[in-house]
């Protein structure tokens, strides 16, 4: 069956194994090194425990050597004191490169040149010596000698079974074997003294020998299956999250791709949501919200489209779009003669984010808009979105649009960039509550309190509240007792389509 080659696959598919691959490529080296670098370090441990053994080991043999060279009382006692002494095969003590006392043998007479002769230098206190030429039986010699009398002093012959015992066995499924070297001889001699890519050699700063510790080769496979067995699981993660997060960028960007495409098919529509007199319970208002029809998505929340629309500079098209609609709408309702409201003109707000007041061309187009509304009998309120910060050049426009008649709100105050500073610097006709302050009535929350501040600001203030989001009558009645003046919300009304509008205004 033939196979399909690379270059055929779908762009996804190559994306799925391009994010499987790539953390793999990542992680298997990480995996390997990280495996390497424990042993090593395990390595480097064992090697430097093994050097502090051989150390103490040579420094006792010193101390008994100092020990003998200082005696007074003759071979015998020499004998009697170190015959039990573990580590000791045999203690010599030499004169003139001549054995003048054993611990073994007692006194005797012996010449020890071939054996001192054997030390890697001149000065060298410690070296390997193969008794009787015989590799396997090779020990440690240690000497010392006298400062003044250098071929004189004491010579110790290591037990080469407590040798092998303190040093020559590995007790730990770490490591293969232990080897040292000073100068051409190893010990154990059977033991090959060259280093892989899994060994490390360490050396002694107080004798000037080597020690060469291979890993255990099983060792290392468990350490790199169990390394590499993690290091897989984070590959999957990454995997993973990579995959997650390119769907969610693909989403967005797709989103963002529609979404301008929407634009363009008039896939964007608006619909009215009521305003009502707190006091006298009519009409006063209405306000125009922006909803999308995706075609396959059906309605798109607006807190998703509208903050996508901000990053994707496509708001000053929709609020283009809301305008035109929205005067297009009403103007349908202006021509039938039973329009019924006892408030006129009734205001219409339309939200516009700050960025769209930087240009001349927009509050020119406002300008306009706002005259082609009072023709019909609704007054323009701008209604300014928090979500980005109104400066000084925003703050100037709408001083602008307040001289041509059309009126400002701050919208959701205290919950975006608004400050004290700029409420202060902006001249504006209506203060509007948002609903997360609403719902706090009769509560004991951290925002009941705010919102009886904001309230107290408003009237301080001289200018109009409009409260959103109110769902209960005991939530209207809290706020007109705080004189609260407009209400808006689903106690009175969802947000509603022209067609409905029309039925509500216009009865038959």
């Amino acid at each position: 069956m033939p196979t399909m080659p690379l270059l055929q696959l779908s762009r996804q598919s190559k994306s799925l194994i391009a994010f499987l691959l790539i953390p793999l490529l990542i992680v298997l080296p990480a995996s390997l090194y990280i495996t390497y670098d424990n042993v090593m370090h395990n390595l480097r441990s064992k090697a430097q425990t093994y050097v502090n053994r051989m150390d103490d080991v040579i420094s006792q043999l010193h101390q008994e050597n100092q020990k003998a060279m200082r005696a007074q009382n003759g071979c015998m006692a020499i004998r009697e004191e170190l015959l039990e002494t573990s580590q000791l095969r045999e203690l010599i003590l030499l004169k003139d490169n001549l054995a003048v006392c054993s611990s073994k043998r007692g006194v005797m007479v012996s010449d020890m040149s071939q054996i001192i002769a054997q030390r890697v230098t001149q000065h060298s206190s410690m070296f390997f010596f193969d008794i009787n030429d015989d590799p396997h039986q090779r020990t440690m010699v240690v000497i010392d000698t006298y400062p003044s009398k250098p071929e004189s002093g004491s010579l110790a012959l290591v037990d080469k079974s407590y040798l092998v015992d303190r040093l020559g066995q590995v007790a730990n499924d770490q490591i293969s074997y232990v080897t040292f070297k000073l100068g051409a001889k190893t010990f154990p001699q059977e033991n090959p003294f060259y280093q892989n890519t899994f060994s490390y050699l360490g050396t002694s700063s107080l004798y000037g020998y080597s020690v060469l510790i291979n890993a255990n080769s099983n060792y290392v496979f468990s350490r790199a299956s169990y390394t590499l067995f993690f290091c897989l699981l984070l590959s999957l993660a990454i995997s993973g999250a990579l995959l997650l997060a390119n769907h969610h960028y693909r989403q967005r960007r797709s989103l963002a791709y529609d979404l301008r495409k929407g634009i363009q098919r008039q896939e964007l529509f608006v619909m009215y949501q009521p305003i009502i007199g707190s006091q006298s319970g009519d009409l006063e208002g209405l306000e125009a919200l922006v909803r999308w029809k995706h075609p396959d998505m059906n309605l798109v929340r607006p807190d998703i489209f509208v903050p996508l629309a901000e990053r994707q500079n496509l708001v000053n098209d929709i609020t283009d779009i809301v305008l035109e609609e929205t005067l297009d709408n009403l103007k349908q309702l202006a021509r039938n003669q039973n329009l019924d409201h006892k408030h006129a003109p009734l205001h219409i707000g339309i939200n516009v984010a700050p960025q769209y007041l930087h240009e001349k061309q927009h509050i020119n187009m406002l300008i306009e808009y706002g005259k082609a509304f009072a023709k019909i009998g609704f007054s323009l309120t701008i209604e300014i979105t928090e979500r980005q910060v109104l400066d000084a050049k925003g703050r100037e426009a709408l001083k602008t649009l307040r001289q041509h008649g059309i009126r400002i709100a701050i919208d959701d105050f205290g919950t975006g960039h608004t400050s004290l500073s700029v409420i202060q610097q902006t001249e504006f006709d209506y203060l509007k509550i948002d609903k997360c302050f609403v719902d706090s009535i009769g509560l004991d929350t951290v925002n009941a309190p705010v919102l009886n501040s904001i309230i107290d600001l408003a009237h301080r203030l001289g200018v109009r509240i409009i409260a959103e989001g109110v769902e209960d009558t005991s939530q209207a009645d809290y706020l007109k007792t705080l004189n609260v003046h407009l209400l808006q919300g689903y106690l009175y009304s969802r947000p509603i389509d022209i067609d409905d509008l029309k039925k509500q205004l216009c009865p038959a």
